[in-house]
């Protein structure tokens, strides 16, 4: 065959090089043509998934995204009154969320290290 096989694996390539619950692991498979995979690059492209090895088999890819809660640091009296956050209701919600709302956000992997996306 001349093209890709396309594995989507629950794994790390770290558990996946084991051996240990590769078949159990995968969610999805399939062939495709030469020039069948550039769906992948594009997901690359987006930040949407890290290529973390290529060249050969196997190429890998991650999905590149973070899971996080956050805080409130030095947050100013006015913003805690309840007819403030009354008139303006995204800060009551964001106010609401601090140490329990889970958001997230893309990642992508530069020679410097992980950045986030979309900040600049």
């Amino acid at each position: 065959m001349i093209g890709w096989w396309i594995v989507i694996a629950a794994q790390t390539p770290e558990e996946r090089d084991t051996g240990i619950g590769r078949r159990d692991a995968v969610l999805a498979n399939w062939e495709t043509s030469v020039g069948g995979n550039g769906w992948v690059q594009r997901l690359v492209d987006e930040g949407k998934a890290v290529q973390l090895l290529s060249g050969g088999y196997p190429s890998r890819y991650q999905k590149a995204g973070i899971t996080y809660t956050y805080k409130v640091n030095n947050l100013a009296d006015w913003a805690k009154k309840p007819e403030v956050q009354a008139a303006f209701p995204v800060v009551k919600g964001i106010l609401d969320g601090v140490g329990n709302k889970e958001s997230k956000h893309a990642v992508k992997l530069t020679s410097q290290g992980w950045e986030a996306k979309g900040l600049d």
